[in-house]
């Protein structure tokens, strides 16, 4: 059987007593666990006996395939629910998964979570055509729309609520693993006080790292020209002790991101489109500065931009010179060529 995005969670939410086989693949292997961990619950409670859950990996399986019908047909011990969970499974396993949908009794159900699996996939094909008693759940990126609708229900049936224009800020600062995001909203409830819709203020708090955020102020600076905080960012990295390769690093990642995307923009893509492309997604705080610079920073330069920053951190690992001079010239370089580009665009 095969899935619609609208029809995934309420099919996890009640899995149907018909459906014996259960294929959770994709690339989010967050979500993949986490739907099966949400099956296992619903059958077998919040803590399984060891008895009914039966837990192995599909390389076990490699020398003794017969392993795996003789637990689906076997009883568990003391109960009359069972569960098989199979992770890591690939193609190999589609002859014995195939023997299972038409065996498989009432009381077992088999779980197997798998990775990508392209449209040719024998595993993926298998359960995608069979009937009611198999389903293959694709689990891809969380992004988007569906990204968009976890956050909502999550905190809905947790009964909290976001202040106006807070839910595009919580969405930039996730990531595209399910099980992530579930860690993030977790330690985000933790935080709030109790009966409290969810702040702007209480994201950037509970859920920014403020290390990353200081060196992004630095970066955010130099490539926007603004002297004064360049200067002020770097005097607080020093004395933090965060100054040296890792906002050379930094500073290499942004000028990577800013290039791609105005290779993209170059190319026809939209701006907003562009930049909503990029992960880690921009914390809401820096997109106007990070599309500012887009519009004054050309592709031409910031590829050489690159070459310079690469050249730097050789520098400072291979020739004894202060690191801490060489990253301190090159960001102020950085800043000058910022101010210089602001005036022919004057």
């Amino acid at each position: 059987m095969k899935l619609a995005f609208a029809q995934i969670d309420p099919f996890i939410a009640q899995l149907p007593r018909s459906c014996r086989v259960v294929l959770f693949y994709g690339p989010d292997e967050g979500m993949n666990r986490m739907r099966a961990q949400n099956i296992i619950k619903q059958k077998l409670g919040a803590k399984p006996d060891p008895f009914a859950l039966i837990e192995m990996q599909a390389g076990e399986l490699s020398d003794d395939p017969t392993r795996l019908l003789d637990e689906i047909q076997t009883m568990p011990f003391g109960g009359d629910t069972k569960i098989i969970y199979i992770r890591q499974a690939t193609d190999t396993l589609a002859a014995t998964v195939g023997q299972a949908i038409e065996s498989c009794p009432s009381f077992s159900t088999l779980l197997i979570e798998a990775g990508e699996l392209n449209p040719k996939s024998t595993l993926r094909n298998l359960c995608e055509g069979a009937d009611e008693r198999a389903a293959a759940v694709p689990a891809y990126d969380d992004e988007g729309r569906g990204l968009t609708q976890y956050i909502q229900g999550f905190l809905t049936q947790a009964g909290v609520k976001l202040e106006s224009g807070a839910l595009p800020n919580l969405t930039s600062l996730m990531s595209a693993n399910r099980m992530v995001n579930k860690q993030e909203l977790e330690k985000l409830l933790l935080y709030i006080h109790p009966n409290a819709a969810i702040t702007n203020d209480d994201i950037e708090n509970c859920l920014v790292n403020q290390s990353q955020m200081e060196l992004d102020d630095v970066v955010y600076a130099a490539f926007s020209g603004l002297g004064r905080q360049l200067d002020d960012g770097i005097h607080k990295l020093k004395s933090e002790g965060l100054f040296g390769i890792p906002i050379l690093r930094a500073t290499a990642r942004h000028a990577l991101r800013l290039h791609w995307a105005k290779s993209m923009i170059n190319g026809g893509a939209q701006m907003e489109e562009t930049v909503k492309m990029l992960r880690p997604p921009i914390f809401f705080k820096k997109l106007k500065s990070f599309e500012a610079q887009l519009r004054l920073w050309n592709a031409a330069t910031l590829l050489k931009l690159l070459a310079r920053l690469s050249e730097a951190e050789v520098q400072c690992k291979s020739t004894g010179f202060p690191v801490d001079e060489i990253t301190g010239q090159l960001l102020l370089a950085i800043c000058q060529q910022a101010q210089n580009l602001g005036k022919r665009t004057a």
